[in-house]
């Protein structure tokens, strides 16, 4: 699909990207392309022997009451990879009163709270530097990464989420928001920042210009500007607490008060020591001296919203070591069945169908507490995990009224005592 959108660039679609400063070499660079009206492709994706109703669950078409219509119609295309694989696109209009910006609906494939558009492109760059710049739009990417700044990426919704977070985290990188300067993109900042300081990881912000995106910059020939701005970025929590104050008239003592009760609020979310490191920055601000246990009973933080997801580490241990190894997969596919995984049978299934394109698996695989087990560990951890289910199922067949429920009982018992003899 990717290449029939590239031959649909036709010339008064490039003229749009010649005027807003593009190039041949970016168009090819990035492979952008151009999704006409939806029957020329519907008729493109059948004719390539694919089934609607399959090219629905990959994303590629949208159903409503009057059948079957193209995700993306008379918009530039903007292909999305993750691991040199082609998984979504991104549709800009040209003109008109449509929503500017549409991604791929989310799919099997394809979950844009998950993903970096650029990412791969700049991933050399990002691992080299230990810098990760983080934008909001297609074009910025484009621009950025043509002027120099090669680290640079793009959210594929107003900000970031938690799902971002193992990607960055993994390998030990700052993380570099350059949102728009307006209020969205202060928004945007202020959200991304507490996600990112709530798993420890350093972060800053580039201030730019009400108004003024990364683009804009460079098609202005402001580039000079815009490196003295990542040159003087700010520090992701004194943008943040910059950020609070300026809410509050600052001379009436009550409104100081509650400027500091809004920001402790927020440090108290935060590592402990990481909280603290903040004390003298909001002293200095505020002219005020703060008591030494000014966050008393601040616990050491785990992210709140990460802290509510189940994640049951032996079964994630195992997964990802079938995920990685395929002897331990084959091996697990003669002796077992994916019914032992109680809380992530979804990851594993998704990986049996789609490999590494999953979103999850590809958290799985970035998730860098969770180890690829060694032989020994683990043919014990997958005996683990079949005497959990199997007591699992001893305990729902005691209380249904299935026929031979003792028997059934007994021969359950006797595979789990073998199991156990295994490793004893």
């Amino acid at each position: 699909l990717n290449s029939f959108y590239i031959l649909n660039l036709k010339d008064a679609v490039k003229s749009y990207l010649y005027k807003r400063g593009l190039d041949d070499n970016d168009i090819a660079k990035f492979e952008l392309g151009y999704a006409p009206e939806s029957i020329k492709s519907l008729r493109f994706i059948q004719n390539e022997g694919v089934l609607l109703e399959d090219a629905l669950k990959l994303g590629l078409v949208k159903r409503n009451d009057k059948g079957f219509y193209a995700s993306f119609i008379n918009r530039i295309t903007f292909p999305i990879r993750f691991n040199n694989k082609l998984i979504g696109f991104g549709g800009r209009i040209i003109s008109g009163d449509l929503a500017k910006y549409v991604n791929s609906p989310q799919s099997i494939i394809f979950d844009k709270s998950r993903i970096f558009y650029g990412y791969d492109l700049a991933k050399p760059s990002i691992l080299k530097s230990k810098k990760i710049i983080i934008l909001e739009g297609f074009l910025d990417v484009i621009f950025m990464q043509k002027a120099g700044f090669k680290q640079s990426v793009a959210v594929l919704g107003t900000a970031l989420t938690k799902y971002h977070i193992p990607l960055i985290k993994k390998d030990n990188l700052e993380a570099i928001l350059c949102f728009d300067g307006d209020s969205a993109g202060r928004a945007a900042s202020i959200k991304s920042i507490k996600l990112l300081l709530q798993n420890s990881i350093d972060c800053s912000v580039v201030r730019l210009s009400e108004g003024v995106d990364p683009a804009d910059m460079i098609n202005s020939n402001r580039v000079k500007e815009l490196r003295y701005a990542f040159k003087n970025r700010v520090e992701g929590g004194l943008y943040l607490i910059d950020e609070i104050l300026k809410n509050y008239e600052l001379s009436r003592p009550v409104q100081k008060q509650n400027a500091i009760n809004e920001i402790v609020d927020f440090l108290k979310t935060l590592d402990k020591n990481l909280a603290l490191s903040y004390k003298k920055d909001i002293e200095e601000r505020l002219s005020i001296k703060l008591d030494d246990n000014f966050l008393d009973g601040i616990e050491l933080s785990e992210n709140k919203i990460l802290k509510k997801d189940v994640k049951d580490i032996a079964e994630l241990s195992v997964i990802k070591t079938m995920i990685v190894n395929k002897n331990m997969l084959l091996f697990f596919k003669k002796h077992s069945t994916s019914k032992i995984f109680k809380f992530h049978k979804t990851i594993f299934d998704e990986f049996l169908e789609f490999k590494d394109q999953s979103p999850k698996v590809r958290e799985l695989l970035l998730d860098e507490s969770i180890k690829v087990l060694d032989l020994e560990h683990f043919h014990k951890s997958l005996i683990d995990l079949k005497i959990a289910h199997l007591n699992s199922l001893k305990i729902a067949i005691k209380k249904s009224n299935v026929k031979d429920k003792l028997e059934k009982i007994i021969k359950i018992e006797k595979i789990i005592i073998n199991l156990r003899n295994k490793y004893e």
